[in-house]
């Protein structure tokens, strides 16, 4: 390392352990005895999109959010203690992960180490080898190759998915000291997550991730260019939604369901989205980040698309509210919040749903209504007098199981031109129409009404009159 500082929690001893720190860096921590190490990882629900930046093949990672849950433990034995902690993707044993991309890394400076969190990193950290060199994990070559596979006669032009496994390695540095008073922390040169180059111990884990390679669409006139203009993000949607998970809360004995913060914008054509979330919790100080994701063509909505997906690390019952917003030079960019949501945590065993989840306005849910047509109708013909019969035939369809009650018949005039006297018109008796239940086949009814009086002859009269959904 080029640089070392340390920062002392006893102050009698700072001038003596300092000319020792100077002269000497973290290699030189003696490594302690441990009782037990272990890392367990699950997955979330996490997708990374494949995209083609030529439209011939796929071979860029978009950028987005690729997350898991991990639980790490470490128990030394006296007078050992845990200096510093990484997580990293890949495979990597002790002393090995400093190539490898950080993930993850924290200084606790304890006996003992038990913690939790949801590890988050954008697809940017998984390295792609190139004409310089073979990349240090072998994630990203993959998923490119998988979805390359399924190239067609016009190029990357069909949606593929595929599942994919990732491998995360915890590190840990210990030391010894015999008054935890006198134990010192390393300050690490360059930016969060720290890379973990000096390590005792190694555990790992594997976590899934849902890969999605994206279609281009290529204009049917290939000798045309297509102009879109000028970049713009026509709108952005905020959505807080909850999964059911068996993460357990902070306090013994609760489980936590995931909340999944997603924010998507609609742009007018492929480009980097730029977007601010702001974050409060329980009342607490506003937050906010910045982030980018890159809008691409979504066929099935018909658009370009960019989205950003968050998961909270609950922990315990909580109240959050969210707003997000794009980032552009003009004065009135879209935003859509504050957005409101309450995560219930339960009882061991519980998984425990937050308020009702939000929907996608993109997808709604199937609503019961009734659609069809009612055809009202006679049997005179050209010479027949009254009596004769009425009907009322209608038939309708639901586009999810639903009952219907429909009832009464209105009186009916005869179709004839000619003016007539109130004694000549017929009543007919009201008439109860059964009550439909839907399924998969159109639901069918009549209903008839008979006249007593006798009117002039007049040809058949067919009536029909449109149901609007309910």
């Amino acid at each position: 390392m080029s640089s070392v500082s340390y920062a002392f929690r006893n102050t009698v001893a700072t001038v003596a352990l300092l000319a020792a720190g100077l002269a000497t860096t973290s290699a030189f921590a003696e490594q302690a005895n441990i009782k037990s190490m272990s890392f367990d990882t699950q997955s979330v629900n996490t997708t990374l999109h494949v995209v083609s930046s030529d439209k011939q093949k796929w071979d860029t990672l978009k950028s987005g959010t690729v997350q898991f849950w991990g639980h790490m433990k470490i128990n030394t034995r006296w007078p050992g203690y845990v200096q510093d902690v990484g997580v990293a993707l890949g495979v990597c044993g002790p002393g090995q992960c400093g190539p490898f991309p950080p993930i993850w890394s924290d200084a606790p400076v304890s006996r003992d180490y038990d913690h939790q969190e949801n590890f988050a990193f954008d697809p940017s950290k998984i390295p792609l080898s190139s004409d310089t060199g073979i990349a240090v994990v072998p994630y990203g070559d993959q998923i490119i190759a998988k979805c390359n596979q399924h190239l067609q006669a016009d190029g990357p032009t069909k949606s593929h998915t595929f599942s994919h496994t990732f491998h995360a390695s915890f590190t840990a540095l210990t030391d010894k000291a015999l008054d935890m008073d006198n134990a010192v922390a390393e300050t690490q040169p360059g930016s969060w997550p720290y890379p973990l180059f000096d390590s005792h111990y190694a555990e790992h884990g594997t976590f899934q991730v849902q890969i999605v390679c994206d279609p281009v669409i290529k204009p049917t006139v290939q000798d045309i260019a297509t102009d879109f203009g000028k970049f713009e993000v026509d709108s952005v949607k905020l959505f807080l939604t909850t999964y059911q998970s068996n993460q357990p809360g902070s306090t013994p004995g609760t489980v936590c369901p995931a909340l999944k913060v997603t924010s998507r914008a609609q742009a007018n054509q492929a480009g980097p989205v730029s977007m601010r979330i702001w974050r409060q919790k329980d009342g607490g100080p506003i937050t906010s980040e910045f982030k980018q994701a890159w809008a691409s063509y979504d066929a099935a909505k018909n658009g370009y698309f960019a989205t950003y997906e968050k998961w909270e690390n609950v922990g315990a019952t909580a109240y959050f509210q969210y707003k997000t917003e794009i980032v552009g030079n003009g004065p009135f960019e879209p935003f859509d919040g504050w957005k409101d949501i309450t995560v219930h945590c339960t009882g061991a065993g519980g998984g425990g749903f937050a308020d009702a989840p939000q929907t996608d306005p993109d997808n709604p849910p199937a609503q019961a209504g009734w659609q069809g047509e009612v055809t009202v109708s006679d049997s005179a013909g050209g010479k027949k007098l009254c009596p004769r019969k009425g009907q009322v035939a209608f038939e309708v369809t639901a586009t999810s199981p639903a009952r219907s009650t429909t009832g009464s018949a209105a009186p009916m005039a005869p179709s004839s031109p000619e003016p007539r006297s109130p004694s000549t018109m017929a009543a007919c008796s009201r008439r109860a129409l059964p009550t439909i239940s839907a399924s998969s086949e159109p639901a069918r009814s009549s209903a008839r009404c008979r006249r007593s009086s006798r009117t002039a002859p007049s040809p058949p009269s067919i009536r029909t009159r449109r149901i609007s959904p309910a």
